[in-house]
């Protein structure tokens, strides 16, 4: 079977996070209703990194090196998800606010497993 066909659901969680933060940018949406989808998006990315993260983090550490859905590796988009979960963090404190002021609304973002773990 044709792994093509498989959708990452990491990966493409981000990009679902990443549709919602377009929407929580977009001025011509009342300020409240922006505000509601930046909250959704930092909630959600709690939840994101509690089930999904988790899971990649095990499947690494157990030394899990075959492909998953899409042809990489647990580590490897273990590293993507850090580098996107990233890049929309900071997109979310620039959300414009009233006014076009940025919201600054901080969202911590850990880093994720950056080598192997090694039992101590």
């Amino acid at each position: 079977m044709n792994s093509e066909v498989f959708v990452d659901q990491e990966l493409s969680w981000l990009e679902r996070g990443r549709i919602l933060l377009s929407d929580a940018e977009d001025e011509s949406l009342p300020l409240r209703e922006r505000v509601q989808r930046l909250a959704t998006f930092s909630s959600s990315l709690d939840q994101f990194y509690m089930r999904g993260v988790a899971a990649l983090q095990r499947r690494a550490r157990a030394g899990d090196g075959a492909a998953e859905a899409g042809g990489i590796s647990s580590s490897e988009k273990l590293a993507r998800i850090s580098t996107r979960a990233h890049e929309l963090a900071a997109r979310v404190s620039a959300a414009p606010g009233k006014g076009g002021v940025p919201l600054n609304m901080p969202i911590e973002v850990r880093e994720v497993m950056s080598a192997p773990c090694v039992d101590v």
